[in-house]
């Protein structure tokens, strides 16, 4: 599945890296695309959008699915 999420906090490389880093450690993501200027995490997963979530969430991001926005 692919989700989108925005990410209102994300504002520089290291937010960028710290994201990145927490969605990777999960192991079930295949892609992740990361806008820093549009503030948006594309990723491709089979986890649900919840678990995605709480990672970016435990790395000290607030993440809301693109539709919620």
């Amino acid at each position: 599945m692919n989700y989108t999420f925005y990410v209102e906090d994300m504002s520089c490389d290291h937010c960028k890296q710290r994201i990145l880093t927490a969605l990777e450690e999960l192991g079930v993501v295949t892609d992740i695309s990361i806008d820093l200027d549009r503030k948006r995490v594309e990723v491709s997963s089979d986890a649900p959008p919840r678990t995605l979530i709480k990672a970016m969430d435990d790395a000290g991001y607030d993440a809301i699915m693109n539709e919620e926005r």
